[in-house]
């Protein structure tokens, strides 16, 4: 199937989250790696489930990302508020002990909290703000104004 990968305003945290867009059955996969939310949805929903694909969403209470040594990144989503963020702690910094990209951090009553180490550059951004970053950046989009380019 075809799908088109942008970045999209998170409907949890409102910042910019990544959306994997199949538009030959309109479903939407969205993963937001500032707040942890998660979605697969549709305007067809009959449509996409006879594809399986099921119809879902998970509001997000923070992230875990580990960065390794050899650049290998791993990002863990919270679909709950964790009661192990001791646990998470100690992964990273057996993994990144510099904190130099990994990070831990949650997400409650529309409150971010940098637990352990250092988000990036994009993460504090509104969409709105990402969006213009983006588009100075990589230069207009006239013609295809509803995409906006991923980064971090």
């Amino acid at each position: 199937m075809a799908s088109v990968y942008s970045a999209v305003e998170c409907p949890h945290c409102e910042r910019s989250a990544m959306e994997d867009y199949y538009y030959k059955i309109s479903v939407g996969y969205i993963v937001c790696s500032r707040c942890g939310y998660n979605a697969v949805r549709s305007c067809m929903p009959e449509e996409a489930i006879r594809y399986g694909h099921e119809i879902q969403e998970n509001l997000g209470y923070g992230v875990c990302c580990q960065v390794s040594s050899e650049g290998k990144r791993n990002m863990i989503l919270f679909n709950c508020y964790p009661d192990n963020l001791e646990e998470f702690k100690l992964e990273i910094e057996n993994g990144d002990p510099e904190l130099k990209e990994s990070y831990l951090v949650t997400f409650l009553d529309g409150v971010f909290e940098i637990i352990l180490g250092n988000p990036p550059e994009n993460f504090h951004l509104s969409f709105k703000e990402y969006r213009e970053k983006m588009h100075e950046k990589y230069g207009g989009f006239e013609e295809f104004s509803g995409l906006v380019p991923i980064e971090d």
